[in-house]
């Protein structure tokens, strides 16, 4: 074997090992084996820094395990690298969205000049319009979606989160939903998330509830769950669902900061009145309940 040819072949061998210590850490995250998959991500990366998809891909571990800053700075590696990276770009929309920065939106309409046809920013920038109420740019960003991937499926519920918000009956958007994916409860839990945003609890929940039907172990919608049935005084049943999903790795912040809060109950007294529902803490609850209850009976009648 002549020189050249030897290192040729190292200089392959070597890329297909980080292609495989990718594909490892890929397949530990589909796993739920997280601690594994983070330590193959880092492998990777190491293997090959200059590589932005590896940052990329890290970076959406991160961001989906609840570390936004850490994917922030994998996907800012990847600009480093290569300044118009599109998936970069979509991850700090992404990150941006998750706190609803304003920024998300440029970003994301930035990763789309790089890449016209990634789906996933189009879909981004529909859900960013619905949250501002804007349903008719909402609507065009999602067909937009569609028109590149006839098989958006976050672009379809965002178009029947419109319909339902509307109170359109008889959306086609869920039908078409099921039909390419009979256990996509994201769309589900994706309407009862705009519901909830809109102060349609009783609404967003029962969606929640639909998720959970088809798909059991999607976690988020389960903590959403949890966190309305809080809101709406359900505890019993919220602490369930919040419990389950801890214990399950699903440990974001919404999900360990509401059962902190239940268990800080205990040092609270609960009093009904009619439809007032008041929790006080037990060292002020007697000097304190009877100028909020007067006052939220009052409050509740005006409004």
């Amino acid at each position: 074997m002549t020189a050249l040819r030897f290192w040729v072949c190292l200089v392959l061998a070597a890329a297909g090992l980080c292609a495989q210590s990718l594909d490892r850490a890929e397949a530990l995250w589909k796993q739920g084996r997280y601690r594994e998959a983070n330590d193959a991500f880092r492998a990777a990366v190491a293997a090959n820094p200059k590589n932005p998809d590896y940052h990329v891909r890290w970076g959406r571990f991160f961001l989906e395990r609840f570390q936004p800053k850490d994917a922030e700075a994998e996907f800012n590696e990847a600009l480093a690298i290569r300044k118009d990276h599109p998936g970069a770009l979509l991850g700090l929309a992404l990150v941006a969205s998750e706190s609803f920065d304003a920024r998300a939106v440029k970003l994301a309409e930035l990763a789309l000049e790089a890449d016209p046809k990634l789906v996933e920013a189009r879909e981004l920038l529909a859900r960013l319009a619905l949250e501002d109420t804007d349903h008719a740019r909402a609507a065009a960003e999602a067909d937009k979606a569609l028109a590149i991937s006839p098989d958006a499926l976050d672009a379809m519920a965002v178009r029947a989160t419109i319909d339902l918000l509307e109170d359109k009956p008889g959306t086609p958007w869920i039908r078409r939903i099921l039909e390419r994916n009979p256990r996509y409860g994201k769309a589900y839990e994706t309407i009862g998330r705009f519901f909830v945003l809109n102060r349609r609890y009783e609404e967003g929940i029962a969606w929640f509830r639909k998720a959970l039907e088809i798909a059991p172990e999607l976690w988020s919608a389960r903590s959403q769950l949890g966190i309305n049935l809080m809101r709406l005084g359900r505890d019993q049943e919220a602490r369930e669902h919040l419990e389950a999903c801890y214990h399950n790795g699903h440990q974001d912040a919404a999900t360990r900061n509401t059962l902190t809060l239940l268990d800080s109950y205990r040092n609270f007294e609960t009093f009904r009145s009619g439809n007032v529902i008041l929790k006080l803490h037990k060292r002020e609850a007697a000097l304190l309940r009877p100028y909020f209850e007067a006052e939220t009976k009052r409050a509740m009648a005006v409004y």
